[in-house]
């Protein structure tokens, strides 16, 4: 477990690994997280047109138009509601304050960094961002902090935006780039999603699933929004899978008509009068965006929310995630004479092992070695189930974790 500050592709950064994931914390492009690896695998995009360069907050702020934005690339919070129709939205990018402001870094441990913007005086707020990576597992914590340091009432969302890289390197789209977003089945949404940018029968978005919204990057420009009501959304990089997870509040009002996960698609084109193809703008990637309830804060006061991040090895796309592992196929255990066939893909989050056991019995059918690494398959046949089974993970002590998929016995 090692924490160290060094260069990240030229700008001062904190390095935070614990061995299975970790990630560079550049606090003076609006406190980014400005990579995340498992292992020597990146997920996050940088834009190469901007490595190592800083502005000025003149430079930063440009005409006051996105073509002005230097879109650095990572991940960072911004405030929602996005508009230029009047103060209750955040008119960025660009913003030379929580986009692109030179956080201060408030502490630094073994495994965890915290940054905090200047005050911005547009929106009120502050922002504290806070990583902590988890000692043993592929996960981290992104817990952010709005505060109101303003002398008026102001009431914002806490809007995260991910942006995962999708290019070759060389030009070309990266084969296997795909997203998977849970859709509500009561949606308010008529297809369960709704365009906000781009042509609604864009060819990337796919709905073969009606119960998961998927996205299979192709290089064309475009964003939807989903009221997504499951708190996670995950992206598949071939194998690699990187996932958010988060609480969604059904009682809460959220931006951009109800919006919970927001997808935009980078490709060339215009959208709200800019053309993305632009040097500082141009890239192959994808934006996972979580957006928070809209909270009112009068001065003084502050809201926070954790992100879960969590990545491991699994071929998407994804169709269900716990807090343990997520599945690419649902576990199916079909019973025949006296034993039964099990299938299913899952991915875990932490190493250790997973088994496959009866709901409600200590009775274990299957006990196979587990971890982030390599996917987990199961297709092999055990001693016939009485009841309904459970996939469960346990961690290199051997206690149990947390349930990982569960199936119903057929014939």
């Amino acid at each position: 477990m090692t924490v160290r500050v060094n260069d990240f592709v030229g700008w001062k950064s904190v390095h935070l690994d614990n061995g299975l994931v970790s990630a560079a914390v550049v606090p003076d492009v609006g406190g980014r997280v400005l990579q995340f690896w498992l292992g020597e695998h990146a997920f996050l995009f940088v834009n190469p047109h901007l490595a190592g360069q800083l502005y000025t907050p003149e430079e930063n702020w440009g005409d006051g138009t996105m073509a002005s934005w230097k879109n650095y690339g990572g991940n960072k919070t911004w405030p929602a509601p996005q508009g230029w129709s009047g103060p209750d939205e955040w008119a960025g990018p660009p913003d030379p304050v929580l986009d692109s402001g030179r956080f201060r870094t408030l502490n630094v441990e073994d495994l965890r960094a915290v940054v905090q913007s200047p005050p911005d005086p547009r929106t009120g707020l502050q922002i504290t961002r806070e990583l902590i990576l988890a000692p043993h597992a592929a996960h981290a914590l992104l817990r952010r902090t709005m505060r109101n340091v303003s002398d008026r009432q102001v009431r914002w969302s806490l809007w995260d935006v991910t942006q995962l890289e999708c290019g070759d390197g060389r030009g070309a789209v990266r084969p296997g780039c795909r997203m998977s977003i849970p859709v509500h089945p009561s949606s308010r949404f008529a297809q369960g999603f709704s365009v906000l940018y781009g042509p609604a029968d864009n060819m990337q978005w796919r709905t073969d699933d009606p119960s998961v919204f998927g996205i299979e990057y192709a290089g064309m420009l475009g964003k939807v929004g989903l009221d997504s009501q499951a708190g996670w959304v995950a992206f598949n990089d071939d194998s690699w899978t990187f996932l958010h997870q988060f609480e969604v509040d059904p009682a809460a009002s959220y931006p951009d008509g109800g919006a919970t996960v927001e997808v935009w698609t980078q490709g060339p084109g215009t959208a709200a009068g800019i053309d993305f193809d632009q040097a500082q703008l141009h890239g192959q990637f994808m934006e996972m965006e979580v957006l928070g309830p809209l909270v009112g804060l009068a001065p003084g006061e502050q809201a926070s929310a954790d992100l879960v991040w969590a990545a491991c090895r699994c071929p998407g796309p994804i169709v269900d995630a716990t807090a343990v592992g997520c599945t690419t196929q649902r576990l199916k255990v079909v019973r025949h004479g006296r034993g039964a066939h099990v299938w299913g893909t899952f991915g875990v989050f932490a190493p250790g092992r997973a088994q496959l056991r009866e709901i409600g019995s200590a009775r274990v059918l299957l006990d196979v070695p587990a971890g982030p690494l390599a996917p987990l398959r199961l297709d092999q046949t055990i001693d016939s189930p009485d009841g309904p089974l459970e996939l469960v993970a346990l961690d290199t002590a051997g206690a149990e974790t947390g349930r990982i998929a569960q199936a119903e016995q057929t014939r």
